[in-house]
């Protein structure tokens, strides 16, 4: 285990806010700390996660965007057509039908950008291990009323996890409990583990709510070297 002052300088150097001279300093610890090494390496990986989700996404989503760029051509030609022959009924009925499909199939910002790694809660013993084991299930099956209300047990029985109240956060929002899902990732403890994490989906559950301007100027702290900065910045130039 490492120390809660620990825990927020690896927060900082995971997301880019040490100077070069900070950064440089707190890498030469790995050496003689292993767990600061491993703790660094799964953050890393966590890192690398978001940012190839977030590639995966954005090539789905350009995808879907040329599939629909392409049927609509297809139906405006389909359109034209019916035009020419002075079918003017038919041609209005279609054109209806087109302006439906597109506002249907539009693709929705705050599911395709609500992305995580599936929830692991580790390192726990006891009574804590099984209530987290249990979270874990109910999390995974997607009975997220419930996975929160066990994870906000779990993070008052230790309230330095700040992982199981990242995922309560997360829970809630997967629930539709948008206003509660924000108001819990906005009180994020500042500078500790998953900040920037807490930023974004709090930034997500404004955006779901309606308020584009919260939402902008949560997604807007995301530092360039986090892990969601791509997806952020992405989603700041779709609002």
């Amino acid at each position: 285990m490492i120390s809660e002052e620990d825990k927020e300088l690896l927060e900082q150097w995971a997301d880019g806010r040490m100077s070069d001279e900070e950064r440089a300093a707190f890498e030469a610890r790995f050496a003689g700390e292993p767990p600061l090494a491993e703790a660094a390496r799964l953050r890393q990986e966590m890192n690398r996660y978001l940012q190839r989700r977030g590639s995966r996404e954005e090539l789905k989503a350009r995808l879907a965007a040329a599939r629909t760029a392409h049927e609509r051509g297809r139906r405006a030609r389909q359109l034209r057509v019916v035009w020419r022959r002075r079918l003017g009924a038919l041609a209005a009925v279609a054109a209806v039908a087109l302006v439906v499909v597109w506002w249907v199939g539009r693709p929705d910002l705050v599911e395709q950008y609500a992305t995580y790694p599936p929830l692991s809660l580790t390192q726990r013993s006891g009574e804590v291990e099984a209530l987290a084991l249990q979270a874990e299930r109910l999390f995974a099956e997607r009975q997220y009323t419930e996975a929160a209300r066990l994870l906000d047990s779990l993070h008052r029985m230790n309230p330095t996890d700040t992982l199981a109240l990242l995922y309560e956060g997360i829970a809630w929002f997967e629930a539709g409990a948008y206003r509660e899902a924000a108001s819990l990732l906005e009180s994020f403890p500042q500078g500790g583990n998953w900040t920037t994490e807490a930023w974004y989906f709090a930034g997500l559950a404004h955006l779901a709510l309606g308020e584009k301007d919260r939402a902008r100027e949560l997604l807007e702290r995301i530092p360039p070297r986090s892990g969601r900065y791509a997806q952020a910045r992405e989603l700041l130039e779709r609002l």
